[in-house]
């Protein structure tokens, strides 16, 4: 009987001289830009929406809207409303289908300029493009973390 040989790659990864960013070398995949459009949902008052800007730009819109849906909350006023609206190129998504930025009042910052009370939101998006998973640190304006399930948007509509 002959054994088959198959050859392995093996991809390793050295450290820059003097510190620094380690990047992953080898074999190493990441969705197409395209792969991350679509409308996402935490619950029925939290959504991230995500569309093409231009070929290599993501507009991402995100919306809070707790006591909305609550006929007592908006008759009292006590409706909670935050957004977001930003603007990544592809550049800034990561090898690992993550987006980091910071919410600044004009848009997004890079996550390395947010101070400890800034709002950083991070995007992770499953391979199988499911959902989009969001983590903050400092002080959001509103609790957009979340699980975020995908939804193919009603066309319709």
């Amino acid at each position: 009987m002959r054994a088959l040989m198959v050859p392995v790659i093996l991809a390793l990864s050295v450290a820059p001289a003097g510190g620094g960013e380690l990047r992953p070398h080898g074999i190493v995949s990441r969705l197409d830009t395209s792969e991350w459009v679509g409308d996402f949902f935490a619950d029925a008052e939290r959504s991230i929406t995500i569309f093409l800007w231009d070929r290599n730009t993501l507009q991402i819109d995100g919306l809070f809207t707790i006591g909305l849906l609550d006929p007592d909350r908006r008759a009292a006023g006590n409706v909670e409303n935050a957004q977001f609206s930003v603007r990544i190129p592809d550049r800034d998504i990561h090898v690992d289908n993550q987006i980091a930025f910071m919410l600044g009042p004009d848009g997004a910052l890079p996550p390395g300029e947010a101070g400890p009370d800034d709002c950083v939101l991070v995007l992770r998006l499953d391979w199988n493009i499911n959902w989009i998973d969001v983590t903050e640190s400092g002080t959001c304006m509103a609790a957009f973390a979340g699980r975020y399930e995908y939804r193919p948007i009603d066309q319709d509509d």
